[in-house]
Parts: structure tokens; C-alpha cells; sequence
């Protein structure tokens, strides 16, 4: 069997996924992957002990894991037939938001990718801030409203280090769990990779 690191260009971050999930009691999730070995021993041993986690240790462990598996846990939310009821309701709770980064930072953003002297005005404060993006009101020239979405600086490398890593998730679940193979784990994390990239061109958003 192939180690991470042949596969994965960031295994600093594939660790932290394994750590957090350990400490977060879903430890269960990786016996079933069989990725137990890829941890050191003390955390080998505490997850061999974990049962399987309860909706709420799930979510948390989704939340801490951040963007792209808030994302994910979100989707399994709308798939019962992939998911237990029980835990369809909790992933439900994920919200998709985040602190609001720099305004200056955003400006920059703008002007060196839109040019600020095609507005009348930006608003000093965002309309919204989710996890990809941040949302401000405008008025072009013309005089025209329009909103101007501005990505997290960093957002892209991040949330395509994260998709590489669930699709080796997935791919190691599928073929050591016949639970996830039922699920056919893996076909459903291309899709929300596609999905998710999607998501992250903002010209495609712009064009729909």
C-alpha cells in the first residue's frame, strides 16, 4: 500500500485532519477507513477505542475542520439516503460563515483585479461574510447597484489541499469498508469536488 505522502502534497495537513478527528471522538471513522496506522501510537490507541460518533461529535468535528468540510457536511445533510436521519438533522446546524477579514485587503482585492475607478462608491462594510467569500454593496459609474464578491485570500489553495485529501479519504474508506462501498463514498466526493471547485469560479458564477 502506497504511504500519504506518495500521494498527498500536504501531509502536515492530512495529520492535523487525523488529529482533529481522534480528538473530537470520531476516531471510529478512520478504524473504518483503515487509517488508524497513519497516526502515533497515543492516538492510534485512543481511536481504536472510539465507538462510533454521536451527530453532534460529527458536526463539531466538521466545524473544526473548517471550509471544505463544512461544506461537505452540509451536502451529506441533504442526502438521508446516505446518511441516518438523525445525523442529516444535526449536519443541518452547519452554518456556513466566517469572521470578516481586512476591508483594506478587500479593497486591494478590487482594484487590482476589477480597477475601484469603474464605482461611484463601495461600502466600507461587507454585506455578508461566508467561509469563500466576502459580499459588498456598490454603485458602478453609471449608477448601476451591483454587489461585488471579493474570496478570502488563500481560500482557493486551502479548500483544494482539503478536496485532495477527502478524495484519499474516500478512497481508502471505500475499499476497506463495505459500508462505504454500498455508499460508493468515493463517486459522491468527485461530485462535491466538481461542485465545490464550481463554486470557486467566480466567472462561471458570473456567467450562470
Amino acid at each position: 500500500m502506497r504511504h500519504p505522502k506518495k500521494e498527498l502534497q500536504n501531509i502536515e495537513r492530512f495529520e492535523e485532519i487525523l488529529k482533529i478527528i481522534v480528538e473530537n471522538g470520531a476516531g471510529h471513522l478512520l478504524k473504518q477507513a483503515g487509517l488508524v496506522k497513519h497516526l502515533p501510537l497515543p492516538q492510534r490507541l485512543k481511536a481504536r477505542r472510539q465507538k462510533k460518533p454521536n451527530p453532534e461529535a460529527l458536526r463539531k468535528t466538521l466545524e473544526e475542520l473548517g471550509t471544505t468540510f463544512i461544506k461537505f457536511g452540509q451536502i451529506l445533510a441533504e442526502r438521508p439516503d446516505l446518511v441516518p436521519r438523525r445525523y442529516t438533522e444535526e449536519l443541518s446546524r452547519l452554518q456556513d460563515h466566517a469572521p470578516e477579514f481586512n476591508n483594506q485587503k478587500a479593497y486591494q482585492i478590487i482594484g487590482k483585479e476589477i480597477n475601484t475607478e469603474k464605482f461611484q462608491e463601495i461600502e466600507e462594510e461587507p454585506l455578508a461574510s461566508a467561509s469563500i467569500a466576502q459580499v459588498y454593496k456598490a454603485t458602478l459609474q453609471s449608477g448601476e447597484k451591483v454587489v461585488i464578491k471579493v474570496r478570502r485570500p488563500g481560500i482557493k489553495e486551502k479548500v483544494e489541499t482539503d478536496l485532495e485529501i477527502i478524495d484519499y479519504l474516500a478512497k481508502k474508506a471505500q475499499k476497506h469498508s463495505k459500508r462505504f462501498q454500498e455508499m460508493h463514498i468515493h463517486d459522491f466526493t468527485k461530485e462535491f469536488s466538481n461542485w465545490t471547485r464550481d463554486e470557486m469560479n467566480f466567472k462561471k458564477e458570473a456567467i450562470n
